[in-house]
């Protein structure tokens, strides 16, 4: 058992965080500023120097929002006020799906055609706890993969949680029964991004027996362990490569697969740089938002110097170069989307509130608030069928006339 890395003591303390707001979620429209692994390579090459990028800033109050997009008020979908952390997807004809770490369990959520949702208890003994959920899809197939962990008495700085590793399950939609969890990777393996591209399976995950990260790749039953450079936001390009944002030295650097390695690149003007999400487009190009927090970085409650610079960044190379831009000054957990063609960019920040921004591809940025305070752990989903967003989010508190549980929004 090992000392729970920083990443996971954030995630358990979400719900925390959110104590110190007292208003319950309310809408606005206003706008706001088992398989067997192979043996472990690592092959990190650094290509020649990119072109430097400067980071320009959004407008400080982002301009009015357009009026085309109207957002839903709050909907409780999983009222347990136990959950600590949620995602969520939409599946090939356009339903909603959400898992929600709790303590009874993973509770999964679908929504129904008339708008209501159907919730099961995906159960685990009472010695066990399943963390850090993730959800995939193939075809008609979706999957949950999770981190297990056994739950033991802890002491002398440790959680009490014994990481088991990386599991998943899968059900045929839209009525097929969960499959029994399989295993990805090896013990004291703990999940941090997972997808699923043409039946094979792709994860990032960090092992807290030597403290390294590690990509995995399941194909036909046979497994691929590739050693990492870092942890980090994972997707997989049209030509079935994986690539990986992740934080190295204070900048937000891209990690290619190869094969039998990854090829890494720094994004020029991601100094002092934290919590990478990737999304690609459909030409493989790039987005990635970050957080630029000088308080994460003071240590024995010692504050920082103020940063003017610190905020929410954006920056993609659809043009051929890298472009970087802040887009809001506010800090807290992003969700990142990316629609089709048009590249219209697409996320939410929760920040005490819960705030959606947008921007065409050239156009400026623009901020609505959904959601007043008490918010955690969100999520943004595009369905690009319809062009629809989902927002989950975890809300309300002990101290908030709000019941506290699992909410979406959409628009």
């Amino acid at each position: 058992m090992r000392t729970r890395p920083l990443g996971r003591l954030v995630i358990m303390g979400a719900s925390l965080a959110m104590a110190a707001c007292n208003a319950g979620p309310q809408a606005s429209a206003s706008p706001v500023a088992p398989v067997a692994a192979s043996p472990s390579v690592i092959a990190v090459a650094t290509p020649s120097a990119t072109p430097a990028a400067t980071p320009t800033d959004a407008p400080a109050s982002p301009a009015t929002p357009t009026p085309a997009r109207a957002w839903t008020k709050p909907a409780l979908v999983v009222g347990d006020s136990a959950c600590f952390d949620v995602t969520a997807g939409i599946d090939a004809a356009s339903r909603s799906h959400i898992v929600a770490a709790c303590n009874a369990g993973l509770r999964y959520a679908v929504s129904n055609p008339d708008g209501s949702w159907s919730t099961t208890l995906i159960t685990q003994p009472a010695n066990r706890k399943q963390m850090d959920p993730q959800i995939g899809f193939d075809g008609a197939v979706v999957y949950v993969a999770y981190s297990w962990l056994a739950v033991t008495d802890g002491g002398c700085g440790e959680d009490g949680l014994d990481d088991l590793g990386v599991y998943y399950r899968s059900r045929t939609l839209p009525d097929g029964v969960w499959s029994e969890p399989k295993r990805i990777g090896i013990a004291k393996d703990t999940l941090v991004s997972f997808r699923v591209e043409s039946a094979t399976l792709h994860a990032v995950v960090h092992n807290t027996a030597d403290g390294r990260s590690y990509y995995e790749r399941v194909e036909g039953g046979v497994s691929q362990r590739v050693r990492l450079p870092g942890e980090g936001s994972l997707r997989v390009g049209l030509d079935g490569r994986a690539r990986i944002a992740y934080e190295s030295s204070g900048s937000i650097r891209i990690a290619t697969s190869t094969g039998s390695g990854f090829s890494s690149a720094a994004i020029p003007g991601s100094a002092v740089a934290s919590s990478p999400v990737l999304v690609l487009d459909n030409q493989d190009r790039a987005h990635v938002i970050w957080k630029r927090d000088p308080l994460q970085e003071a240590a024995c409650g010692l504050a920082s110097a103020p940063d003017p610079k610190a905020g929410m960044y954006y920056a993609t190379n659809a043009s051929g170069t890298w472009k970087v831009q802040r887009f809001t000054s506010q800090r807290g957990a992003a969700s990142l989307q990316v629609s089709g063609s048009t590249n219209e960019v697409h996320v939410v920040v929760a920040s005490r509130a819960l705030t959606y921004y947008t921007r065409t591809a050239n156009g400026p940025w623009q901020g609505t608030r959904l959601v007043s305070c008490c918010v955690g752990s969100p999520a943004i989903r595009l369905d690009p069928a319809t062009g629809r967003l989902l927002v989950t989010y975890i809300g309300g508190n002990e101290d908030s006339p709000t019941k506290s549980g699992v909410y979406v929004v959409s628009g």
